[in-house]
Order: C-alpha cells, then sequence, then structure tokens
C-alpha cells in the first residue's frame, strides 16, 4: 500500500483518525518488503509513519541479508516470516532457518534494533529461535487468533 499514492493516503487518513492513546500503544509493520528495496525508500515510509504511530517493524524476506544497515531506516523492529520447515523434528532446512535466526538477531541486536519472527508451526523450534536472539514471535499455530473461552472474549471486551 505505501507503494502507491492513493493506497498510502487513504492509510494515512485513517491513521490521522485513530485516537492518540491507540496510537501511543500501537506498532504498525510495512510487511512483504521486497529483496533489493533500496533503504533510502524504507526510510522514507518510515519516516512517514513515525508522525501516526509509536513504532514501526519492518518485515523482510527471510533470506534477505541486505539488513546490514537497516537501523539507519528508523525502524524499532525488523523481521520475517517463517516459511514452512517441516514437523516437530529439526531438519536441515530446519538448521538453515536457525541460522538466518541467528544472523538477523546479530545483525540487527547491534543496531539497537528487536527481531520479530512470524509463523511459528512448532513449540520446539520456538523455543530454540528464542534462545537465539528473537524478541517478538507470532504463530497461528501455537497461538489460534480465534479462542472460544470466555476469558479470551472478556479480556478483548
Amino acid at each position: 500500500t505505501l507503494q502507491r499514492r492513493r493506497a498510502r493516503d487513504a492509510y494515512f487518513a485513517w491513521l490521522r483518525r485513530t485516537p492518540s492513546a491507540l496510537k501511543r500503544s500501537m506498532f504498525v509493520s510495512i510487511t512483504e518488503i521486497e529483496k533489493g528495496t533500496p533503504l533510502l525508500s524504507i526510510a522514507e515510509w518510515t519516516a512517514a509513519l513515525r508522525p501516526h504511530v509509536s513504532r514501526v517493524a519492518l518485515n523482510f524476506h527471510c533470506s534477505d541479508h541486505a539488513i546490514a544497515s537497516i537501523g539507519g531506516a528508523g525502524a524499532w523492529a525488523a523481521g520475517f516470516h517463517l516459511p514452512i520447515y517441516g514437523g516437530a523434528q529439526l531438519g536441515p532446512r530446519a538448521e538453515r532457518l536457525l541460522d538466518q535466526v541467528r544472523f538477523w538477531a546479530r545483525t540487527l541486536h547491534g543496531q539497537g534494533m528487536r527481531l520479530a519472527v512470524n509463523g511459528f508451526q512448532d513449540l520446539g523450534f520456538l523455543e530454540h529461535a528464542i534462545t537465539l536472539g528473537v524478541d517478538y514471535a507470532t504463530s497461528d499455530a501455537l497461538w489460534p487468533f480465534c479462542q472460544d473461552a470466555p476469558e479470551a472474549a472478556s479480556a478483548a471486551a
């Protein structure tokens, strides 16, 4: 949406109407950043969002290695969505993904940023990734979005 002016304007209009109290506690994520996107473009998007929200996160492709200077973009966190990596046993593909997590954590933490990884499918893999430096994790498989429990509904109210 940030690449097209009309969609960007509609998004910023929505952000302007969002109550200030909500904006102080929320963050937005710029997702599906294509490999090779210039740092200048990412920095412009982040700068445009910062007046509206307290924090901006960036979401890249997991194999992207062009994050060495991403701290200059002004974002608070960066990360990626995990591809399908198999079952509970850590095979060669999962080991390569853990190497990516290690690389991302070291690179981002060295720039004062947080690492956010999305799409965990296995608790053991998540626990291992946390020891490597994942700061924020999401998982539809481990924490389903919809809960039937009454306490989940009352907490959201």
